[in-house]
């Protein structure tokens, strides 16, 4: 007999687990498809969480594991572009983000979630609602991509990829004693130290198209001592968004091309996303609309970027607060809402 679905899942990725997550805690049919095996699957990112970002962890998830694996006391960060402000009173928090994507997923499947791993989806019939994996048929109500910035069930909407960004990353095992963002003149993009719990990510990001992003990169880690080797990932640009292909053809998180433009920040996207997602399919409201308000926020974000990327602008302005505890606390603010909210 072929199997039938509520809702089936690709990508167990933090949108993916999470949405499978609220699903099943609703009672809903739930099939989660990823195509890395589990026990080896990664994901580079800095694992910096803002406010917004922990309130929903810490909204649907109550035992102490998450408490364990989240740093959260970030206090202040050192932003340098020529001279270097300290922004105090951030309200941020950090993550290995392998650690979260796992507790997630793990929580998931205390609930009896299906999960089938290591295997990929070959075939995706629109039309019949209905995919092919390892040569079974399933059929859903509602298929999620959820499969990241390659994402396949994007693919086969659009016959295309999405916009691409790009980041370099290492790790050290100690762990740094403060989070610092460096910006660099003639690089549309930023430096990262990002201390989490039991080591310290250091990378690279680009917002628009550089190609001498691993110059800057090296220069970056130029002198730290006891480096993991360098790993590269690809990110949404946050100028190439597609929400769904039909109805009950979601796309979340990375898939979606969800994401801040100027700090690539995706976790916060990823997690309201799949509320959004989880809510349209149990309570029947329109996923379009209720993403309104954060893709209205990503494209001042876009607007914004240029400013900030301005070389003579940003370091003019941070000359400036460097200097004057009025300007300081002006500067501060924007940091913390443009860059860390």
């Amino acid at each position: 007999m072929q199997k039938k679905y509520d809702v089936i899942v690709i990508g167990a990725g933090l949108a993916g687990s999470f949405l499978a997550y609220l699903l099943k805690r609703k009672n809903n049919n739930v099939l989660l498809i990823e195509k890395q095996a589990i026990e080896t699957k990664s994901k580079l990112c800095g694992g910096l969480l803002t406010k917004k970002a922990v309130k929903i962890l810490h909204e649907n998830f109550k035992d102490e594991k998450l408490k364990e694996i989240l740093n959260e006391n970030i206090d202040s960060v050192k932003v340098f572009s020529k001279v270097e402000i300290i922004v105090e009173k951030t309200e941020l928090a950090t993550v290995k983000r392998e650690d979260l994507d796992n507790y997630i997923l793990n929580e998931y499947l205390k609930l009896d979630g299906e999960l089938i791993d290591g295997t990929v989806v070959s075939s995706i019939n629109f039309d019949n609602n209905c995919l092919t994996v390892d040569d079974d048929t399933i059929e859903y109500r509602y298929l999620i991509g959820a499969d990241g910035i390659f994402s396949y069930v994007r693919m086969c909407a659009e016959g295309r990829f999405q916009k691409m960004n790009f980041a370099l990353e290492t790790f050290v095992k100690d762990k740094s004693s403060f989070l610092k963002i460096v910006f660099e003149d003639g690089f549309k993009g930023y430096n990262w130290i990002i201390p989490s719990n039991k080591h310290t990510a250091i990378g690279t990001g680009n917002v628009e198209g550089n190609k001498n992003i691993k110059s800057v990169y090296e220069k970056h880690i130029s002198g730290i001592e006891g480096i993991d080797p360098m790993r590269g990932a690809f990110l949404p640009t946050g100028g190439d968004i597609k929400l769904n292909h039909k109805e009950n053809v979601i796309l979340i998180g990375d898939a979606a091309g969800l994401i801040s433009p100027i700090t690539g920040e995706g976790i916060y996207y990823a997690l309201e996303s799949a509320i959004i997602a989880e809510k349209a399919i149990n309570s029947d409201q329109d996923y379009k609309e209720n993403t309104k308000t954060m893709l209205r926020e990503i494209k001042k974000h876009m607007v914004i970027k240029n400013i900030i990327f301005n070389d003579k602008i940003r370091n003019c302005v941070f000359e400036l607060a460097a200097k004057n505890k009025v300007i300081l606390n002006i500067v501060s603010k924007l940091v913390k809402k443009y860059l860390l909210n």
